[in-house]
């Protein structure tokens, strides 16, 4: 059993860190977090099947309570690539993309409910990205169709849940006859549902852990697809593209969306400095709200590689930033009476080391942020958890 160390205050956050163990491999890879409960994935483990981990909070410690694993779960199943949580229903998703599938677990005793796949898949990275809210499931598979991608919806039925559509976005008809490999849009790179809308990013490249890409040269910035559910019927009704991008920014790599809100981090802008874009549902219309850069830009900062939506704030990962290299950063924005995103302040941990990569995933909730770090103690990880001091 692991515990969470409390090491240190930023800002008026309490800082927390996860400890590594034996043969761990990129704890911290994804977050997720709600009220009291603190989900961390290890997805990365070559020789066993992938992990997450249940923290609560007691007291003013972080106790490890669970391990989740795939019930079927094989070595290098990639379990744990993606997290989502639905508290109102009581369902926790999970993505295990090496092995084609998501999985469904009850948040009451954290047994496995059900099992999403879908026939024919192989080596479609499906569970790459994950969301849930209400009834509604969506999973990427952005490297099926040869890399132009897809993502599933599916409708929960008692304790089942059925597949209701596929949906996909333009693709890259010059990408997929292109000289290079990989060089298609990714849609389902990301994925988001908030209500009745479903947001999915083909940022048109990757970026993996140790924050190597991979797009083609002079590859579309990337964009966020926006689908509407009608009853049993969803229908695109949008395709999002920020004012400001650029070639190569892989737009729509990370993505989150609540309450009308959406943030997508478009990480490779700019040299890889990174940027992350705001947009608001204006009239049953997704708006181009605000382009968000760090007060310290620099290329290789790779801002924008993970997003996350708290009250009235936006946090982004920049896992390439700090003052050596990769050491990593969380950057926050607050929403002014005048609706404007500023203010940006920068939520560091101690410790930070060269390749720790922190802010590769984070997670927000209304008094808590958790951020991963994958790369800390030689690709071990590790994970921290920031709690507002009221």
């Amino acid at each position: 059993m692991r515990n969470l160390l409390l090491r240190s205050a930023v800002l008026a956050f309490v800082l927390l860190a996860a400890l590594p163990v034996t043969a761990q491999v990129g704890f911290g890879s994804s977050t997720a977090t709600s009220g009291d409960l603190v989900f961390v994935g290890e997805p990365g483990n070559l020789i066993e099947p992938g992990i997450v981990y249940v923290y609560r909070a007691d007291g003013g410690a972080w106790t490890e309570t669970r391990q989740l694993r795939a019930s079927d779960g094989m070595d290098a199943d990639g379990f744990g690539r993606s997290i989502a949580l639905e508290v109102a229903t009581g369902v926790a998703l999970v993505g295990a993309d090496a092995a084609d599938a998501a999985y469904v677990f009850s948040l009451d005793d954290m047994h496995q409910m059900a099992k999403l796949s879908v026939s024919g898949l192989s080596g479609a990275k499906f569970g790459s990205a994950v969301a849930i809210d209400g009834d509604l499931a969506v999973v990427g598979a952005p490297a099926s169709d040869g890399g132009r991608g897809a993502a599933y919806v599916f409708a929960r039925n008692g304790d089942a849940w059925d597949l209701v559509t596929m949906i996909s976005g333009d693709g890259n008809e010059e990408a997929a006859e292109g000289e290079e490999e990989g060089l298609a849009e990714a849609f389902g790179a990301s994925v988001a549902v908030t209500g009745d809308w479903i947001l999915v990013g083909a940022p048109g490249g990757t970026v993996d852990m140790f924050l190597q890409a991979m797009f083609r040269r002079g590859a579309p910035s990337g964009a966020i697809y926006a689908f509407r559910r009608d009853g049993a019927n969803v229908e695109r009704a949008d395709k999002l593209v920020p004012p400001f991008g650029g070639d190569n920014s892989t737009f729509g790599f990370s993505l989150n969306a609540a309450d009308g809100l959406a943030v997508a981090g478009a990480p490779t802008t700019d040299q890889f400095s990174g940027a992350a874009h705001v947009f608001a549902l204006v009239d049953d219309e997704w708006t181009w709200a605000s382009r968000l850069m760090p007060f310290d830009s620099r290329p290789g900062g790779m801002f924008g590689a993970a997003v996350a939506l708290g009250s009235d704030e936006v946090y982004v990962g920049a896992p390439g930033a700090g003052t050596g290299r990769n050491e990593g950063r969380i950057y926050t924005f607050s929403k002014s009476a005048r609706g404007e995103w500023s203010g940006a302040s920068k939520l560091g941990a101690s410790g930070l080391k060269w390749g720790s990569i922190y802010g590769t995933a984070v997670a927000a909730s209304a008094d808590s942020v958790v951020a991963g770090m994958p790369g800390e103690d030689y690709g071990a990880g590790a994970a921290v958890v920031m709690t507002r001091l009221l």
